[in-house]
């Protein structure tokens, strides 16, 4: 799948930024931290913002594990988090998905549990 929807967006008239939430499932603080982050290596780098272009967001994690493996494997988070903060975050959150792998969800009682 194809998105044409920027993050982060410069308006024409200028002396703004607007910034887009990138998730509602998003941790506001990492993404924040994250977002000035960015913003200040492009200030330190003078880069400027990419114009409107396409992301493809078929490679984005499809779930709670595939995103906390990513997270591990992320420079960025421990940059922004320090090593033990970002460390302590991803073994709440491998808790978080181990927890809920234990649950009966709905669709599973739906379809597997026999009514007469």
């Amino acid at each position: 799948m194809t998105v044409e929807s920027p993050l982060i967006r410069v308006p024409a008239a200028g002396g703004s930024v607007e910034l887009r939430s990138p998730d509602s499932a998003a941790n506001p603080y990492l993404a924040i931290a994250a977002i000035l982050t960015a913003g200040l290596e492009g200030i330190e780098k003078k880069t400027m913002p990419i114009k409107g272009h396409k992301v493809d967001v078929s490679h984005l994690p499809g779930s709670l594990n595939e995103a906390i493996d990513e997270m591990e494997k992320d420079a960025l988070v421990k940059e922004v988090l320090g090593e033990s903060c970002a460390a302590k975050y991803i073994a709440a959150k491998k808790a978080e998905a181990a927890e809920y792998t234990k649950q009966v969800t709905a669709w599973e009682l739906e379809n597997y549990l026999n009514r007469y």
